[in-house]
């Protein structure tokens, strides 16, 4: 995948000071997650500008994005409010946005260190408008809120970048840190598009839900879709669970999430 990758704001078109500097923070973050993204046989687009207008700098960075033709461009910030504010947010602009099954992930894999989900947020910012490609702005926290900054402070770059890394590719590990692994051992499975017909044997155009369900004992599933097909995903389960539905499902599974 190509994907188009800018530390929100610039050196000369500062974002938001709080208990830290946003700006400086994803700078830092940009490189860890450029460096996964990288090691799993990514091409990263570098998308940073030195404008020194917000005007100036959004532009040069969807020029960028464009020109490279992304398949997928992310954005990393922080947010800031009034200090009490707090959580982890991903803006796009819709849900037909090839770009909300990612902001979906990427939400929910933060929570799962601790920040308070917000969800994923519908925005038509400057670039949702301007990049052509399905694109994403990851509000990882707020910059001003003590609470969320703890939690921010206990993980290690690598950690935090292989959690974001994890939401785009299911192929790279969530948890880079052994401490992370220890403290959150849970996840869903997601499955792939299900076979049609009778025990999925393609003889009517529907999936058999009953068949499907046979394999998900005493699981509680949920029925996703799309215009490509059904699939199902899991509720939250014990990893050693998750990893025996692994086996369990064979060509049906697709991700641990």
């Amino acid at each position: 995948m190509i994907i188009g990758l800018r530390a929100g704001h610039s050196d000369n078109c500062t974002g938001a000071i709080g208990i830290v500097d946003e700006h400086m923070q994803m700078k830092k973050y940009y490189e860890a997650v450029k460096a996964v993204f990288e090691k799993y046989g990514h091409t990263v687009i570098d998308c940073n500008s030195n404008a020194g207008t917000q005007n100036g700098e959004l532009s040069e960075g969807a020029e960028k994005c464009n020109s490279a033709n992304c398949d997928l461009f992310i954005s990393l910030h922080m947010n800031c409010y009034n200090g009490s504010a707090h959580g982890t947010e991903v803006l796009v602009s819709s849900d037909a946005s090839t770009a909300y099954p990612y902001a979906q992930r990427l939400v929910n894999n933060f929570a799962e260190l601790g920040f308070y989900n917000r969800g994923v947020k519908f925005e038509k910012l400057y670039e949702m408008n301007h990049i052509r490609c399905g694109n994403l702005i990851s509000e990882i926290c707020f910059c001003d809120s003590k609470d969320d900054i703890d939690i921010y402070n206990k993980y290690s770059w690598d950690d935090l970048a292989h959690v974001l890394c994890n939401a785009i590719d299911s192929e790279i590990p969530k948890y880079f840190d052994e401490k992370i692994n220890a403290s959150t051992k849970k996840g869903y499975i997601v499955t792939t598009y299900l076979p049609n017909g009778n025990n999925g044997d393609g003889s009517f155009q529907g999936v058999d839900l009953n068949y499907v369900l046979n394999y998900f004992q005493g699981i509680k599933c949920y029925a996703r879709g799309n215009e490509k097909g059904v699939w199902i995903e899991s509720q939250y389960l014990d990893m050693d669970k998750c990893l025996e539905l692994k086996e369990t499902l064979g060509s049906w599974f697709y991700a641990i999430n």
